[in-house]
């Protein structure tokens, strides 16, 4: 008995002990309010990273062709340093729930990553947006449906605007000769 009252003892200023130890309460981020600039220092695209600046683009992408008509399908709207294949920030728009706006034979889709879309951060260099349909949805899968374009842009690109058309059956000379 004495053995357990000398365990309860023990147990409750430890706990005294480390449950005061830990400082003042946490104090809540409030969400709605902006971050502090960074130092004197601003970053040129080059040297851009998701702690300096927040990455916001913004545009269409107009799917002509037979893309134009789809209602099923995905499209996969990214950044990327130039020549590398994982995005900085990447959004998936499935097509059969997007705000799509059909204009004469095009569909246009509107789209805008920011902070919410983060897959690394942006790394030195020059960057492009790619705009990808793929009709599963699954990156790793390698349909001959699979279309892709891309365009250089600027951390801030607001008004991007890249045409996407569907990808060439397996074996079409698509040379135009």
């Amino acid at each position: 008995m004495r053995t357990l009252a000398l365990i309860g003892v023990s147990s409750v200023a430890l706990l005294l002990a480390f449950g005061t130890a830990c400082g003042p309460a946490p104090i809540p981020v409030n969400a709605g309010r902006a971050l502090a600039a960074p130092p004197a220092h601003s970053p040129s695209v080059g040297q851009a990273t998701s702690q300096t600046v927040d990455p916001r683009f913004a545009g269409h992408i107009r799917l002509r062709g037979s893309l134009a008509s789809l209602e099923e399908g995905f499209l996969f709207a990214s950044v990327m340093p130039e020549g590398v294949r994982m995005p900085c920030l990447s959004r998936k728009i499935d097509l059969s729930t997007a705000r799509i706006e059909r204009s004469g034979n095009e569909a246009i889709v509107p789209f805008s990553l920011d902070r919410a879309h983060i897959q690394g951060g942006l790394v030195p260099g020059e960057l492009v947006f790619q705009a990808r349909f793929d009709p599963d949805g699954f990156v790793d899968t390698k349909e001959p449906e699979v279309s892709v374009a891309t365009v250089p842009v600027q951390v801030g690109d607001m008004g991007i605007e890249i045409v996407l058309e569907a990808a060439a059956a397996p074996g079409t000379d698509t040379s135009g000769q």
